[in-house]
């Protein structure tokens, strides 16, 4: 191949004075093909050059398709804001991916943030509990896995999900830590908006100026007006979670199927309808 030749005159001038050395180069076949050989060389006393070849297609096919998945890993991490990170505890030092540097918003030509300064990345109430993960980690030996929220360099707050677990030297004992760290803020937000969205409705539902419930698939509770536990004598506190047919355990199949046509999606109205009780009320 291109370039190939001046290399090798090189490599020649080199043995010469080196006595031996190890390359690898690509091979033109007689049928056009670019084969990788792994070629060792000796000078001999006699000043002639003892070389050999070996065919390393498959070594070289194996380390192209490690690159290619490095590649994919490396761009699934950016995507997922994913990072890794590492401490070495006899050096006391440390090492980021630069996807922890993002999500920290500190400056990448800066060292890694050391214990106890990246604290200041951290909101109190998050590095008093991941102070207590890293302790009782380093203690026991045992993982940890928390959310924390953080605060960048400009001020922004975000969430990270942190996980660690500790390294050990040959001898078993607890040399480092290592582990990685996600933001979540994306995911914390649409939590934090549902619950509060899921709060208004349960308001709603609670103080509806009439009868209301509302259930799962499976006609458990999930919330009730006052209106419904006055009407059918009902203790509110203890409804959410319970099953319909086990709080009025006298309800009949024909009421079964209309709750069935329900959740199937359908819309049925009854203007009024007779509710016997078990103890015989209506």
């Amino acid at each position: 191949p291109r370039g190939a030749a001046s290399r090798l005159d090189a490599d020649v001038a080199a043995l010469r004075t080196v006595g031996s050395l190890r390359r690898e180069y690509e091979l033109l076949h007689k049928d056009g093909r670019t084969l990788p050989v792994d070629i060792s060389a000796t000078r001999l006393p006699d000043g002639n050059f003892f070389v050999s070849y070996r065919d390393i297609a498959e070594l070289d096919g194996a380390r192209r398709a490690l690159l290619r998945s490095e590649a994919s890993l490396k761009e699934t991490l950016r995507i997922a804001e994913i990072g890794h990170w590492r401490w070495f505890l006899h050096s006391d030092t440390h090492a980021w991916s630069p996807a922890v540097y993002r999500i920290f918003g500190r400056d990448e030509s800066l060292p890694p943030a050391r214990v106890p300064e990246v604290a200041r990345y951290y909101t109190p109430e998050s590095w008093s509990r991941l102070s207590e993960a890293l302790e009782q980690t380093l203690s026991k030996g045992t993982p940890y896995e928390i959310d924390a929220e953080v605060v960048r360099d400009d001020g922004e707050r975000r969430w990270v999900m942190i996980r660690g677990e500790v390294t050990r030297d040959a001898s078993g004992r607890i040399d480092g830590l290592r582990g990685m760290l996600q933001d979540i803020t994306a995911r914390r937000r649409a939590e934090n908006a549902l619950r509060e969205r899921e709060g208004v409705l349960s308001l709603f539902i609670e103080h509806a100026p009439v009868a209301l419930a509302m259930f799962d698939r499976e006609m458990r509770y999930l919330a009730a007006s006052r209106h419904w536990c006055d009407d059918f004598r009902l203790a509110a506190g203890e409804l959410v979670g319970r099953a319909h047919y086990e709080v009025f355990p006298a309800i009949g199949e024909a009421w079964k199927t209309v709750h069935r046509r329900w959740l199937a999606g359908e819309v049925v109205q009854c203007e009024e309808d007779c509710f016997p009780r078990a103890d015989g009320t209506r």
